[in-house]
Formats: structure tokens, sequence, C-alpha cells
């Protein structure tokens, strides 16, 4: 990109968007921006104010600014102040601009949310020690370059999902989690606070789901988060697990359990008995109380329906209405809706949930097994939230060295995964509007400590966040690495984990334009290419097109090909491991130099870019012993899907 000094020779018009952003270490890249002289510079006498409904949003900055700096600013007038935060409802929600001039920084947004992340922004564009809470970062000095950025983001769903019932957090790493993920303008918090291992938050109707000394949050803790994250543009939304995944539901009421002719009770609740409902009904008004959320979420996945074929009242309502049970499945979810409606909530699920025309109007899905599911409802008119496990499960590893922190399966899940995951594929057409977002998911099986959720949601985080909020035109992931380092700073001066192990972050070789029937291209192979497993991934960039590539070979300096790896994979449809890594295992004389990559695909009459990336090479030594190249976990997840 340019240098801010080359933009600062220019003419002010051509100084636009990545440009800039690229100098300003910006995350998620803004829409436009243009760079003028001279600097605002913040200090002990500048001034705060703010238009109607801003209170709350101006305590928190000044809140946030006076850690750093040891200032409390004054507030002021909106006219008369240097820091002015103006709501226009005219712009859409999340839209805003900023204008900053060597005496005044103005913004203006759509809402009070879209305040809050401009002033996210702000932060990225001053001094690292904005962040900081100590004394140290007190002699920083905060100067703003002048500049006008207008910004807005592509999906209204940008999310991280967090598990608390297999391992607690506690009110203080939630609030952890908010701060980080507000930094890059993620915006939902998917809370799943319920499972078999445990119940999480108070219900007073029903003491027993959270008995003394098993931890949990109290109304008053789940409040304190709640504001806490509004103010900072993020929407949580709960999710409570049901009908499967509710063995701790079970233990503390029996009753609700499904109970087998031999006796025992399953841990999925009874559909066929109304007392379950009555039971929903309770626990919904008391979360719906604290939880302003439009939407609500019922889990509704992985649900063992053997217990139901066992069951009587269950056997009598399907014989009644011919149904099987995953028809019962459906009614059940049905009846929650009805339930949450009565709420003013919409109901949200996984892609379980989702059985086609039986489907009840309006039902919100996570697809998580893929995204064909979630492609399937938002072609049926639902909306869709796409979460896969292959390119969005925070709970995987972050790259295949042994380095990495326990993780829940020898399938990586690689920070460019986020970055190229593209939610609406344009196999949808006009359906793609019904994709509202995504998200990186946090399961808590392996999750000991706050720390260790940090590391597995940043930095992946940071590049969801910007393939939700940037245009697909503007995603260049060198820029985006190089971004990257100072972000990493601020996390670092915020005291934040996260993993980040250089020697195992993809390099991009190329992007191309693909063209109509079959073709080969070849490239250039770059230096990183060495003897042993060398593995190439491929990702859809942008244009009205897909594509299917069918083989990727290495070739050495006399044109022979010396590795291959022959399998087709659609760009956009199947994001798993075993479908969109090509793995070359070069031989031991194998040398890069004057070597070439040769890809053969087939384009379609329409267009794309793709984006050709290459993973570093690992020393065999410092592969991970469950996912070395030649290690039977590997061997097998080449060939099964992640789920």
């Amino acid at each position: 990109g340019l240098t801010v000094l080359a933009c600062l020779l220019l003419p002010l018009t051509m100084c636009l968007s990545l440009a800039t952003a690229a100098d300003l270490a910006i995350i998620p890249a803004p829409s436009k921006v243009k760079q003028a002289k001279g600097t605002f510079k913040l200090s002990s006498k500048s001034t705060l104010g703010g238009g109607e409904g801003t209170d709350a949003l101006l305590n928190w900055i000044a809140s946030d600014i006076n850690k750093a700096s040891g200032w409390k600013l004054q507030r002021a007038e909106l006219a008369g102040a240097d820091l002015a935060f103006s709501v226009n409802p005219e712009l859409e929600e999340e839209a805003y601009s900023l204008e900053i001039t060597s005496n005044k920084v103005q913004v203006i947004g759509g809402s009070s949310k879209a305040l809050s992340l401009a002033y996210q922004t702000l932060r990225q564009l001053t001094s690292l020690y904005i962040y900081g809470k100590e004394m140290g970062s007190r002699k920083a000095s905060f100067e703003f370059p002048c500049l006008t950025l207008q910004d807005r983001p592509r999906f209204a769903w940008r999310g991280i999902l967090v598990d608390v019932s297999r391992h607690f957090q506690t009110k203080e790493e939630m609030l952890r989690v908010l701060d980080s993920m507000a930094m890059v303008k993620l915006n939902r918090l998917h809370w799943h606070l319920t499972d078999d291992q445990g119940w999480r938050p108070e219900i007073k109707a029903y003491p027993k789901l959270t008995p003394k000394g098993k931890p949990h949050y109290t109304q008053e803790d789940l409040k304190e988060i709640v504001a806490y994250a509004a103010v900072r543009g993020i929407t949580i939304v709960p999710e409570l697990d049901t009908p499967g995944h509710s063995a701790a539901i079970v233990r503390a009421y029996p009753e609700l359990g499904t109970k087998q002719a031999d006796g025992k009770i399953g841990r999925v609740l009874n559909p066929a008995k109304e007392e379950t409902y009555e039971f929903l009904e309770t626990v919904y008004r008391e979360m719906a109380a604290i939880f302003p959320s439009e939407r609500f979420h019922i889990g509704a996945d992985e649900v063992g329906m053997g217990a139901w074929k066992k069951n009587k009242e269950c056997q009598a309502l399907m014989k009644k209405n011919q149904w099987k049970p995953h028809d019962l499945q459906t009614y059940f979810v049905g009846r929650c809706q009805k339930i949450l409606a009565k709420q003013g909530k919409k109901t949200m699920a996984w892609d379980e949930a989702f059985s086609g025309e039986k489907t009840a109007e309006g039902l919100v899905i996570s697809s998580w097994r893929g995204v064909e599911p979630g492609m399937e409802a938002a072609k049926a008119g639902h909306q869709v939230v796409m979460c896969p496990v292959s390119a969005l499960y925070y709970d995987r590893a972050n790259s295949r060295s042994k380095a990495n922190p326990a993780a829940y399966s020898v399938n990586t899940v690689n920070l460019h995964l986020s970055y190229f995951f593209e939610p609406a594929s344009p196999l949808l057409g006009d359906a793609a509007s019904n994709v509202i977002g995504a998200q990186g998911c946090v399961w808590g099986e392996k999750i000991r400590s706050g720390d260790h959720l940090h590391r597995q949601i940043m930095l992946r985080g940071a590049a969801l966040a910007e393939a939700l909020w940037s245009d697909r035109s503007q995603l260049d992931w060198n820029d985006f690495v190089a971004r990257l380092a100072t972000h990493r700073a601020r996390l670092d001066v915020a005291t934040y984990p996260y993993w980040w192990e250089e020697t195992t972050v993809a390099k991009q070789v190329a992007v191309v334009e693909t063209k109509n029937g079959k073709q080969q291209l070849e490239l250039p192979a770059t230096s990183d290419f060495a003897p042993g497993l060398n593995e190439v991934t491929l990702h859809y960039l942008k244009g009205p097109g897909v594509v299917t590539v069918l083989k990727v070979e290495l070739l050495d300096q006399q044109g022979k090909v010396v590795a291959e790896d022959a399998h087709p994979y659609q760009l956009t449809v199947d994001p798993r491991r075993s479908a969109q890594f090509y793995l070359l295992k070069a031989p031991d004389n194998f040398s890069a130099k004057n070597s070439k990559l040769r890809i053969s695909y087939q384009g379609g009459e329409q267009s794309c870019s793709m984006a050709i990336l290459q993973l570093p090479p690992l020393p065999l030594d410092d592969y991970s012993p469950r996912s070395g190249p030649d290690s039977a976990g590997n061997r097998a997840a080449q060939k099964q899907p992640d789920e």
C-alpha cells in the first residue's frame, strides 16, 4: 500500500481506503479513508460531548481515557466539545463517520452502537498506550492523524461463541473477552450457558439448577455483563441448550427427563410432557428480563432421540401424529418458538433443527455441520449464521505445531481460514441476503483457563472480524498479517493473551482471476517450498462465480511432477481440511529454486478471484505427535470430515 508520506504528497482524493488503512493498522479495514496533514492532540484539557442517548458511552470513553492517561476529561456541550459524538438515525445502525482536524474530532453514527464502534477506530489511530491501564502508559502522547473516514460493516452478525458449561469462566474473564472482541468490532457474544456438564445462569424459580458450590452467574452478574457488553456495541445472545445436552436439568429435576421402559431416565428432555414447556416458559421469562437481545438460542443439536423411542408418552405422541423422532424434535422447537415469541424473542437453533418445509417460519439457523445446511436453510427463507467446524471452531488447534495449547481435535483451524471465510456463497444468489453473518466458536472441553480461552479466540477473531466487516475487494492477506503486528502490540499493552507463531503463518503465493472451462495455471514456487510435506490451500476471494480446483502439482526445475494431490474442491462450499488443503510431499532432493506450482481447475462462465496460500513446512520434530504429517491421526483427518 501507499505510505503515509506518499499519501501526503498526493491530492487528497487519491488517498483512499486500504492504502491509508494499512499504514494506520486499522482492523477491520474501513470502507473509505482520506488522510490530511496534521494531527489532533488529546490533552488533559480536552472536552468530551455527546448528543442525546450517549451518556453511558461517554462515561465509558472518559473512564477508558482516564485509565490510560490519568486525565479526567470534562464534559462540554456537543457543539463546543473537542471530542464530539452524535447520532444520525438516517445512517445504518452500525455505520459511522470520523472527521479529525487539528482542533476537533467529530464522530457521527447511526446509533450509539455505531459510536462505540467508531471509538474503537479512534483507539487504533493513536498510541498503543490508549489500551494501557498502568501508570507507565500515562507518559504517552495521544495524537490522532487528521483524516476523514466513512465505515460500515458488510454483515450484521460478527460473533464469538463461548461455552461456559464444560469449563466455567468467571465474570471477570467474560468482561475481558468482551473487551478484546470490541477492539475489532465483533458484535455478538453467543453465550453457551448450559449443557450436560453444568447449568450456569441463576433461575430463581428453579434453584436446584445452580446448587451451592457449583460455579454459576447470579442474575446480578448477568445484568452487569449484559450492560458492559452493550456499551461496547456487543449484544449477548444466550443459549440454553435443549432438548438434548440437558443432563444438568435432568439431574436437578428428574421429572423433566425422558423415562424409559426400564426405569432409566435419559438425559434429554421429554417433549411429550406439558411440564417440560411449563419449565421452559418460566426459565425463558426470567432470562428474557435480563437479556434484551432480539434473538434467543435454544440449542436443539445432537439430540439423543433413542430415549424418545423407549418412552411411552413420546411413543404415543409419535403414533398419534404418524411422526418419526425428528418430527418430535421439530414439534419441540416449534413449541419453544411460540413460548419465546410471547417474550418478544426470535428463536435460534443449530442446523439439526432445520427440517425443510416442516420448519416453523422465522427460525434462525446456526450452521455448524459445514456450510451446506445453512445454505439449504437460507434458500428456504430462514436467516442463517455460518459457523462451520472446519473453518470457525476455535477450540481446534491454531496450527499443527506441537507448541499449540491443548485442542479438541487434530483438525487445525488456521488463522487464514477465518480471514478468507465467506458466509454468503455466490451459489446462493438472492438467498445470500438471508445469511446475516458468521461466528467463531470456542467449546469448553479443553479450555482450562481464561488465558487459554483468549489464546483460542484471538487472533482468529480479528481475522474473522475483517472478513465480516470489510468489502471482499479490500481483503489482502499479506497486508492483514502486517497490520496484525500492530494489533498484537495493542493486545500486549492491554495484557490480553493470544496465540502467535510466526513459523506457522500461511504465505500468499498469488491472487488469480479464474477463466471459463478447464484451465492449468503455473506459478513460480516460493522459496518456502521444501523437501517433506508442503500444504497449499485455495480460497474464494471475490466475484460472482465459483471455481472447482481439480489438482495441485509441484514441478521441479526440469518441469517434472515431483508431488501432486488430485481431488475436487469447490471454493466457498465445503471448507474442510481434507477438501481445502492440498498435500504435496516433495522428495528429499527437492529445491524450490526455479520450481513451479501447477493448479488445474474448472472455471465457470462467471469468474471469481482466488487466493493461493502455502503453509510453511514445519521441521518434523516441531509437529504435534497427534497431527504430524505421517501420524495416524493426521492420515485419518485427511479422510474424515471434521464433524
